[in-house]
């Protein structure tokens, strides 16, 4: 790594250090960065997240920005703590809505990384109902676009799929990095892998099916659950496991009451040790309407459960290739449950014993967070060696 003469100072603005992928990926990162020359500091929109405490334990500096969603007024919040923190380089998490970001940036002469983790801004969809306030959101963000192209110094995307999808031609701009998440397989390890309230829930099961992520509609919940009713028609008293929050939560324990199947559906809420859901199933099952990468679908890989999931770009590259024959429409349940069913025969046949494995060396090799921090770190100390681009 190329030496500077200070300490830098990076600032990455995120949401809330809440228990998402990338948020478990930056705190992971911090163990392989905190004896560097990076001095990593966070701001919010949100105090309270269930990560917090972990970060701090870790010498984080954890600052907060209110969520305006207006580019001035983003611009001036962040120009007062770049100012005020002395911040040496800014790395937004907010691919589309960066424009105040990056202006606040260049007009203090700081570096600016933006990185794309998905290929939407999923936040907007909600309003596409209203069509004189979604055409006006439209435009913003073409505002925001704009900005981020024309001023940011580096654009990092998370996947092929979120790079394709912000800009056709970014192989073609030398900004454009492509840098796959890590996964900190020694914390997975060093987690507990046993539960006895688990175990008591398994007990008998035909199949365990497990799901980890946040009830939120991109992750498809309620299209899982149906799914879920279908199976239990061939396969009697399987359990289905779901980890994680969100707004959507009541919702999906209402459904599972209504369709007659919640004594056989766990939620277990969010919980940041996850090696002993994978203990118990037998098959993760990831439907996701839209999805940035998946890195879940690599911890499940990493401990050799097998993995069915949408047929969406995204998670063609967290997969392993061998496991692709399997996927399916999101929108389409009986697809999905035809192909779980698939699935479920080859894993009884023992059908599906080499992929595991292939997949499990294939994660390891590909995905581990001590690479993906060693190259962000690069990254920050090539951007700040780098001549500054002029307003």
């Amino acid at each position: 790594m190329q030496k500077v003469n200070k300490k830098i100072k990076v600032l990455t603005i995120i949401n809330s250090l809440n228990l998402g992928g990338i948020e478990k990926t930056m705190l992971s990162g911090l163990n392989y960065i905190e004896d560097s020359q990076i001095e990593m500091l966070y701001c919010c929109f949100s105090k309270g997240g269930a990560l917090e405490e972990e970060y701090r334990s870790k010498g984080a500096k954890i600052l907060y920005i209110k969520k305006t969603g207006l580019i001035l007024l983003d611009f001036l919040q962040l120009l007062a703590i770049i100012f005020k923190n002395n911040i040496d380089l800014v790395h937004s998490r907010f691919a589309f809505t960066s424009g105040g970001f990056v202006l606040a940036s260049k007009a203090l002469r700081r570096k600016m990384i933006v990185s794309i983790h998905s290929t939407s801004p999923t936040s907007f969809r909600k309003f596409k109902k209203y069509l004189f306030i979604y055409r006006l959101l439209q435009l913003q963000l073409k505002v925001h676009r704009y900005l981020t192209l024309r001023y940011a110094d580096k654009i990092i995307g998370h996947s092929t799929a979120n790079l394709n999808a912000f800009l056709e031609k970014w192989k073609d701009d030398e900004r454009f990095i492509l840098l796959y998440n890590g996964i900190d397989f020694e914390n997975l390890e060093r987690q507990p892998k046993e539960d006895s309230n688990l175990a008591d829930f398994v007990k008998n099961s035909h199949f365990v099916f497990l799901h980890i992520g946040s009830f939120r509609l991109p992750k498809n919940h309620f299209f899982l659950l149906k799914v879920f009713k279908s199976l239990l028609q061939d396969f009697p008293n399987s359990k289905l496991i779901l980890v994680g929050d969100g707004e959507l939560l009541e919702k999906a324990i209402s459904l599972s009451k209504d369709l007659g199947i919640a004594k056989w559906v766990k939620f277990v809420g969010n919980d940041n040790e996850i090696r002993k859901y994978f203990t118990y199933s037998d098959l993760f099952i990831f439907p996701s309407l839209y999805e940035g990468f998946g890195n879940v679908v690599l911890e499940a890989q990493y401990f050799g459960i097998p993995v069915i999931a949408s047929k969406i770009p995204a998670l063609m590259e967290s997969s392993f290739i061998d496991y692709q024959k399997y996927f399916f429409d999101p929108t389409d349940e009986n697809e999905a449950a035809q192909n779980i069913k698939k699935i479920l025969n080859d894993l009884k046949s023992h059908q599906l014993e080499d992929t595991i494995k292939k997949a499990k060396k294939h994660t390891e090799e590909n995905f581990a967070v001590e690479n993906m921090m060693q190259e962000l770190s690069n990254i920050y100390i090539k951007s700040i060696n780098e001549n500054q681009p002029q307003l």
